[in-house]
């Protein structure tokens, strides 16, 4: 907050913090799409078990999706604070899924969220695991 108020009070602050919301927010569609078309797996040496690399390549793409969807939400907090010259509405991950549960059906969004990042945690693990060194 501090941060982005100080940027906010800067000539064209306004114009730089927009701008970084908005690469925020490109970062979690980048994050989205190289989810949903495994583009994980390209740094990985798989399992030979069928059954480890199905878990693998599910939880790499829902954990993936919901992590860009994360960061997302991050990145169109920081553009709202800059259009509306807030910089008490750029926060983190805590103020994102807060506006997240606020919505329609916010609690299970969050749900979903969390099921997915969760999956994200199982697929750091095979990451840890078979990433190529």
């Amino acid at each position: 907050d501090e941060l982005t108020a100080g940027v906010l009070g800067l000539p064209g602050g306004q114009f730089i913090v927009g701008a970084v919301g908005l690469g925020i927010l490109v970062a979690g569609i980048v994050k989205i799409v190289q989810g949903y078309q495994k583009k994980f797996l390209e740094d990985m040496s798989t399992p030979t078990d069928r059954h480890a690399r199905q878990t693998l390549e599910r939880t790499g793409q829902v954990g993936s999706v919901a992590k860009g969807i994360t960061i997302g939400l991050i990145g169109v907090l920081v553009v709202i604070a800059a259009v509306r010259f807030r910089p008490d509405e750029a926060s983190g991950l805590d103020v994102a899924l807060k506006t997240l549960a606020a919505q329609p059906f916010g609690p299970y969004l969050l749900i979903i969220v969390a099921i997915g990042l969760a999956a994200y945690g199982v697929f750091s693990f095979f990451d840890a695991r078979y990433h190529r060194v």
